[in-house]
């Protein structure tokens, strides 16, 4: 059962991450993908301030997505608005803004604290200071109630953010050394 208290928790723990400045991040993706491909891993940084992130050879910086193919940098890739990609690191960070529901899950051990949640993705993009894109192919109300998981620290900053679209994607992103320095360099 979802309760305010567990609800408050998840909705601060964007700014909560944000505010470390940057981050190294491992960004999983499976289920119904583009090509043969069942799963996508991918590592890279995040830097929060820039709202910058790169991830093997692509970097994404304000919404604009660029990628790096036979040694020079193609792009930019964007969107109407340039709203930050759906499914991007930056992305699944600000959807725990929009969170409708969170049920502590327990767990023996480990620091931090663990959250089934229930996403309201158009509640998030309201909440999001940057625009937020829309995944494609979604009805209004499958956007309103995704499922997904959250992994908080003890500091109060995320950890991990999981969602699955209707049974169709599930990405992970998993959030290490929070305030790191890291660099995005910015395509020329």
């Amino acid at each position: 059962m979802s309760d305010e208290g567990s609800l408050e928790v998840v909705r601060c723990a964007a700014p909560r991450t944000i505010a470390q400045g940057s981050a190294r991040v491992r960004l999983t993706a499976s289920g119904e993908l583009p090509g043969d491909e069942e799963e996508v891993v991918q590592e890279g940084v995040i830097d929060f301030t820039a709202a910058a992130t790169a991830l093997g050879e692509s970097v994404e910086i304000g919404g604009q997505r660029w990628f790096l193919h036979d040694g020079q940098w193609r792009g930019p890739v964007g969107q109407p608005d340039d709203p930050l990609t759906a499914g991007s690191p930056l992305w699944l960070v600000e959807i725990t803004r929009g969170a409708a529901a969170a049920t502590p899950i327990p767990s023996a051990g480990a620091q931090g604290r663990s959250f089934q949640a229930m996403f309201d993705l158009v509640a998030a993009a309201e909440a999001s200071p940057w625009s937020l894109a829309s995944p494609g192919g979604f009805s209004l109300t499958g956007l309103r109630r995704c499922e997904g998981a959250v992994r908080i620290s003890a500091d109060g900053a995320l950890a991990a953010v999981e969602l699955r679209l209707e049974g169709k994607t599930t990405t992970t992103l998993e959030l290490d050394d929070l305030g790191v320095p890291v660099t995005v360099v910015a395509p020329v």
